[in-house]
């Protein structure tokens, strides 16, 4: 399935439309013409801010109009026009190879054992009825590892 045209594609579209009336029908009157200038200054508006990093101001936009009506009229060769199904980067963007960074390799630790305050309530904890997976999840230890801080003498 085919998309069709964006928004930007769809004014470059009108902007091409009215750049041919501009260029191709100079017997319309000043009246045609000024509207025709308005809404064609209005289109640059509009493609300078959804075509931005490829046109820094309304006045490129209007250079492009007219490349691209001479590129119709056959008076130039075809090229793509930025911004119009053809994205290329813009200018100054630098090429290279993105470098893997090696991460430093750091020891994973095991959960610290309990310190002498907190083995103190574990043991009182445990002498007191609690199960050691309570009180191993509360001091966020492995039941393996209670174990081995309440084999420890006091």
């Amino acid at each position: 399935m085919t998309r069709g045209k964006s928004i930007a594609e769809k004014l470059w579209d009108r902007l091409d439309e009215v750049t041919a009336f501009l260029m191709q029908d100079k017997e319309s009157g000043d009246y045609a013409m000024l509207i025709y200038k308005g809404e064609a200054r209005g289109l640059a508006q509009a493609l300078v801010l959804m075509c931005q990093p490829y046109y820094a101001d309304e006045r490129a936009v209007s250079k492009q109009a007219l490349k691209r009506w001479k590129m119709k009229a056959g008076e130039i060769e075809h090229e793509p026009t930025p911004g119009y199904a053809y994205n290329p980067p813009p200018t100054g963007t630098v090429y290279r190879q993105p470098v893997a960074k090696a991460r430093p390799v750091v020891a994973k630790q095991s959960n610290p054992a309990l310190s002498a305050a907190a083995l103190k309530q574990a043991r009182v904890a445990v002498n007191g009825g609690l199960p050691k997976e309570a009180v191993a999840k509360v001091y966020k230890v492995t039941v393996a590892q209670l174990e081995a801080a309440l084999a420890t003498p006091e």
